[in-house]
């Protein structure tokens, strides 16, 4: 199931809709003439009906469990957003802090932390979308910490900006950590067979109408609205996948703000 996303989430947002609110578009209309051709089964005006009504109820009830889902990813998207951006702020605050010391040691520190925070934007970021991390990026922020531990801090006001620098460090290791588990969040896979499944029994109950023009039609206007929240269900899964995916654009700009305090 897991490639089944992966492989609609390697498309573009406009392939995405495009695929499958076309494939259900189509099937859907097909299913009765498929049941005809293949089972030689007819099917009555008040069986059609009937099954129309029950047809209307597992659309309704998709359309309830795609929603829930969509609220979930929403959240988990915003949350990863957040992270992003208080590690962006994390890491300018901590080139701030090292600029002030005006040490040897502390200039060193900050080389190390703006080869961190490339490693992060160039290495480390194209993994994210499978829940990956970067070995060379953990590298980096080791060498990152032992140099900003050789910083010898001159009398009491060094001392306190020290201990808050290492505070700083220790704040972008977290937020590291944390943007990670963000990039393992999605959808159970629980959720993804109970949609797919209640999408194969919505066409199955297709198949068993009249397949008349209005039947049709009006069929193929539910699935059409269900293939479109669906695929923004499937867009969203997993903060850092797929071309909507959050940016590091934060991370990016705080490296310009590093270079031009030179």
């Amino acid at each position: 199931m897991r490639v089944v996303i992966e492989t609609l989430q390697s498309l573009t947002n406009l392939g995405t809709f495009a695929l499958v609110c076309g494939t259900l578009v189509v099937l859907t209309p097909l299913m009765p003439l498929l049941r005809r051709k293949l089972l030689r089964v007819q099917i009555s005006d008040e069986v059609g009906e009937g099954v129309q009504d029950a047809f209307k109820s597992i659309a309704t009830f998709i359309v309830f469990v795609m929603a829930f889902s969509l609220v979930q990813e929403e959240r988990q998207f915003h949350d990863a957003e957040e992270t992003v951006q208080k590690e962006a702020s994390a890491l300018n605050l901590t080139d701030r802090a090292l600029y002030r010391f005006g040490l040897a040691s502390a200039t060193e520190a900050r080389g190390a932390l703006q080869t961190y925070a490339k490693s992060v934007v160039n290495d480390e970021w194209k993994l994210l979308a499978k829940g990956g991390r970067s070995r060379e990026t953990g590298r980096f922020f080791g060498e990152l910490y032992r140099k900003v531990r050789t910083i010898e801090p001159d009398g009491m006001k060094q001392g306190a900006q020290f201990a808050e620098l290492i505070g700083l460090v220790d704040r972008i290791s977290d937020l590291r950590e944390e943007r990670l588990s963000a990039s393992e969040n999605g959808l159970p896979t629980l959720f993804w067979w109970t949609i797919f499944s209640l999408l194969a029994v919505l066409l199955l109950m297709s198949a068993f109408t009249t397949g008349s023009l209005q039947m049709n039609l009006s069929q193929t206007g539910i699935v059409c609205a269900i293939g479109l929240l669906l695929s923004l269900v499937i867009i969203y899964d997993g903060p850092f996948s797929g071309e909507t995916s959050v940016s590091p654009t934060p991370i990016v700009r705080v490296l310009g703000r590093m270079s031009e305090r030179g």
